[in-house]
């Protein structure tokens, strides 16, 4: 897929509108303290890759690198923490004000 001209790396999402992408509303939210732009009808694990932030947490066996994986809800290889519980972030929607943490299993 051809990288548009709009589209960067950094905390904001691209904008897909002149790829004939509707989005949603945009959204404000904080990842580890950072904001992060994302629309609404998105999940975090979306949001987050779109801002360039491939990593949501790391594995507590050998400290590796974890992201979304299955995008289902399944693997948990997503999980973070939004209001102090454990959600996969591919199944967790951006919401104004949403605060999400990097997450680890224990």
């Amino acid at each position: 897929m051809a990288r548009l001209a709009s589209q960067s790396r950094g905390n904001t999402a691209p904008d897909l509108r002149e790829a004939g992408v509707d989005r949603g509303p945009p959204l404000a939210f904080t990842f580890d303290g950072a904001p992060i732009s994302g629309f609404d009808g998105e999940s975090v694990a979306a949001a987050l890759l779109a801002a360039g932030i491939p990593m949501l947490r790391r594995s507590p066996k050998d400290d590796a690198p974890r992201g979304a994986f299955c995008w289902m809800g399944i693997c948990q290889e997503c999980t973070v923490v939004v209001g102090g519980h454990r959600r996969p972030a591919c199944r967790t929607p951006v919401t104004e004000g949403l605060t999400v943490v990097s997450g680890t299993i224990a």
